[in-house]
């Protein structure tokens, strides 16, 4: 077969009159080019390979208890990726049993069907990895907040990234029909309906933008607004002339930071090749040669696919340090914190705290309050501060928060 499943028949010439030229037409039809017989074996490996690794991540992730909150809810996002792999993957056995037959014999119904359940974990894919970025983008600016409202904004985001993907996937429901290539041979194929073709290039387009180019634009705002916010936490901390704390802090938010850089360049690298070649389609006039291009270079769709067994290896961020399991910064440098020793209000102060996990954070009685900055003298706080080796050996105030 000598034109891709993600093509329409306007690669066939459709002739009824002209038995001789009809025949030849077949022919070449009934190929399977080179590349399609690469594609189906890459397939067949990816689905062997890539279906255990994915199940095996996902029984880890619900059987894993983590103690940071950041990591849980990195954990349920990732989690949401992991669905998508095993929607793509059995998708990777019927596409292959379709290059396998060339021409399309399940009906119109499977038809719709297929269409809808291949294109609409792509969508699903992109748009948890911007729900991703976007999270990412409210721990570093608003750790606070995040902590209160960190759960209910990742379930938000998943669903809106469901719905969102259902529905750019839905049209596909209505474009696509069994549509018959060679009449006398009764070949169908699945592909766009002759009622849209005028429209092909429309809804390219629109695939092509919503499936990728949003979402990677998404990404990039979000990250450039962590770069910026970042560095404008730096410039307040080098003005308090604390820049050694908070250690562990700075340990785990970069962490996360870091493991949402390498889930998002994953998907960037292994998509941006096919998704340049699909805008390619996109913008090339029909039967040209950047066309001819396109249908030399669907391959590259595979390496999408093939990202499905690398990932699970990425979303295993490691464990948390023993010594760092039981504290957590639910302060920043721009928040206040009244201390009941001396009811004076430390400004500018980080807090850690210590508590019991026995309820869901927020319903829990915090314990132990440390202050690291004094509202009177921070300089000679800090001071103090360096001084001390443990974490247990700075003075705990008793600090209830209504708040969280």
């Amino acid at each position: 077969m000598n034109h891709s499943t993600n093509t329409t028949i306007s690669s066939i010439q459709l002739n009824t009159t002209n038995d001789i030229y009809l025949v030849g037409d077949i022919s070449e039809f009934m190929k399977h080019s080179t590349s399609e017989i690469v594609e189906m074996i890459c397939q067949l490996l990816i689905f062997i390979i890539g279906t255990p690794l994915n199940i095996h991540a996902f029984i880890h992730y619900n059987r894993k208890k983590r103690n940071g909150y950041a990591e849980s809810r990195l954990i349920k996002l990732s989690k949401q990726l992991i669905i998508t792999h095993l929607m793509v993957l059995p998708m990777c056995l019927w596409r292959t049993y379709w290059f396998y037959n060339i021409v399309w014999n399940l009906g119109n119904v499977l038809c719709k069907i297929h269409s809808f359940a291949y294109v609409l974990p792509f969508h699903l894919w992109s748009n948890i990895v911007a729900a991703i970025a976007i999270d990412m983008l409210c721990c570093i600016r608003s750790p606070l907040s995040s902590y209160r409202n960190g759960e209910k904004r990742v379930s938000y985001l998943i669903w809106g990234s469901w719905i969102s993907a259902i529905v750019c996937a839905s049209p596909m429901l209505l474009f696509r029909e069994t549509v018959l290539v060679f009449e006398n041979y009764d070949f169908y194929q699945c592909s766009i309906s002759t009622n849209y073709y005028n429209i092909q290039n429309v809804w390219n387009a629109f695939h092509v933008i919503t499936v990728f180019y949003i979402p990677l634009i998404v990404v990039i705002l979000c990250y450039i607004l962590i770069g910026l916010s970042l560095r404008r936490q730096m410039r307040k901390r080098k003005c308090l002339q604390d820049e050694s704390q908070p250690i562990s802090n700075n340990h785990t938010q970069v962490r996360f930071l870091k493991a949402t850089v390498i889930i998002i360049a994953s998907f960037v690298l292994t998509w941006l090749p096919y998704q340049i070649l699909a805008l390619l389609r996109v913008l090339c006039k029909e039967h040209s040669t950047c066309s001819t291009i396109y249908n030399e270079f669907n391959w590259l769709q595979t390496i999408m696919i093939a990202s499905t067994c690398i990932n699970p290896f990425l979303y295993k961020f490691g464990r948390f340090k023993s010594s760092l399991k039981s504290s957590t910064l639910i302060g920043s440098l721009n928040e206040n914190c009244v201390s009941t020793v001396n009811h004076k209000v430390n400004r500018g102060s980080n807090v850690y705290i210590r508590y019991t996990r026995v309820q869901n954070f927020g319903k829990i009685k915090i314990s132990r309050c440390k202050h690291y900055v004094s509202s009177s003298n921070p300089s000679k706080a800090i001071r103090t501060t360096k001084e001390k080796k443990k974490f247990n050996d700075i003075p705990n105030d008793e600090y209830t928060s209504s708040s969280l």
